[in-house]
């Protein structure tokens, strides 16, 4: 039986201090910078007349807040959402990124491990495992999901694959936006309505 279209808008949370300074986060806690505070501003207004039914963010503050900014115009509460954690990067947390730039990109591989962190299969197992229940859960509401770089990672490759009229694309941007349309679950069909919108943000 056909369902009803899923909205699904995913947003990276807006920059803190760490990102001003290039350096990495992964699982630290930040709050948003004064420039954070605008693009969040930014994305909720552009949001403001798209009726949101269900707010999910990360647990972490900066994703939180980004995603607070967005829900006051809906009413809605922020679920904070262990599951859409960014990937915890152990001993390469706080460094700068263009200082580790070779591991950062060896590490995209699922199978690959670091010191104190989380493995890439891990991650993508339990983003995946929240989409999949998220979709199901949510039959026909249009959702917000609030994160970081990670996570939107592997949730723009798992529909990517099905609907493959969007070709490659940057690394999220911060308070960029992307939008699915799920139209059935089994078997899954979506379709990809925009990756990283940042128009918002100029």
């Amino acid at each position: 039986m056909t369902m009803k279209p899923t909205i699904l808008f995913v947003a990276r949370q807006a920059g803190t201090q760490w990102h001003d300074k290039g350096q990495v986060i992964g699982r630290q806690d930040a709050e948003l910078s004064m420039t954070g505070l605008s693009r969040a501003e930014k994305l909720a207004k552009l949001l403001s007349d798209r009726k949101i039914d269900v707010v999910y963010a990360s647990r972490l503050g900066r994703a939180v807040d980004t995603a607070k900014a967005i829900a006051k115009y809906h009413k809605q509460r922020v679920i904070p959402e262990p599951q859409l954690d960014e990937r915890g990067l152990g001993v390469l947390e706080g460094k700068k990124r263009k200082e580790i730039a070779k591991e950062l990109k060896r590490l995209r591989a699922q199978d690959e491990e670091i010191s104190e962190g989380e493995s890439g299969w891990e991650f993508n197992k339990r983003v995946i495992s929240f989409l999949e229940n998220c979709l199901r859960t949510n039959e026909g509401k249009t959702v917000l999901i609030v994160t970081h770089e990670g996570p939107i990672e592997v949730i723009k490759n798992y529909f990517k694959r099905l609907d493959t009229s969007k070709g490659d694309d940057e690394e999220a941007s911060l308070a960029g936006l992307s939008e699915f349309v799920v139209n059935d679950l089994e078997p899954l069909k979506v379709e990809i309505k925009a990756l990283d919108n940042v128009d918002h943000l100029s």
